[in-house]
């Protein structure tokens, strides 16, 4: 995830803060993204998810995901575990 990270431009997730709430030294937040809006974003979720489950992409712009964040001051973090 690291090599990733110095290679990709996009810093925060496309879509609407939906939730926020502080977590001991950390503020976490859930992202709303819509798949209409940001298709090729919300495809590389779906890439992404199907090394985990089985799941089909094949309308995403039905679709609504949730990406759930650490946010810092100025920018949002994929909460990574």
């Amino acid at each position: 995830m690291f090599s990733h990270m110095t290679t990709c431009s996009v810093a925060n997730p496309p879509g609407v803060l939906i939730w926020r709430k502080v977590s001991g030294d950390k503020v976490l937040g859930v992202v709303e993204v819509d798949g209409q809006s940001n298709e090729h974003y919300c495809e590389n979720l779906v890439l992404f998810t199907k090394l985990f489950l089985e799941v089909s992409g094949a309308m995403l712009e039905s679709f609504l995901f949730a990406a759930l964040v650490v946010l810092f001051w100025h920018e949002f973090k994929f909460l990574t575990l």
